[in-house]
């Protein structure tokens, strides 16, 4: 029936928990070696991943629309969020 696996939503960490910056903003899994082993967003948003492909998936799923630099509508969306300390879902 689908000619694509559906994308039903993306899970995000609160804004303030621990290691927040070690997790990649696709899939969630932990990198270890921490920031400096993390892969960031093309466009320069701070957005980062484990690798290149997860860049790549999250691009085509959900990263096109919702990246801040290229986005000035989600960039000001996130900045309210951030600055009420409201955690924000996608679905």
């Amino acid at each position: 029936l689908f000619e694509e696996d559906p994308v039903c939503g993306m899970a995000l960490l609160m804004f303030d928990q621990t290691n927040v910056t070690c997790h990649c903003q696709h899939c969630m899994k932990y990198v270890e070696g921490g920031e400096a082993s993390l892969v960031l967003c093309a466009l320069g948003c701070g957005a980062w991943y484990c690798s290149e492909a997860c860049r790549e998936d999250a691009f085509v799923a959900h990263h096109s629309v919702l990246c801040s630099s290229s986005n000035p509508r989600w960039a000001d969306y996130e900045q309210q969020a951030r600055e009420c300390c409201n955690e924000y879902y996608v679905l």
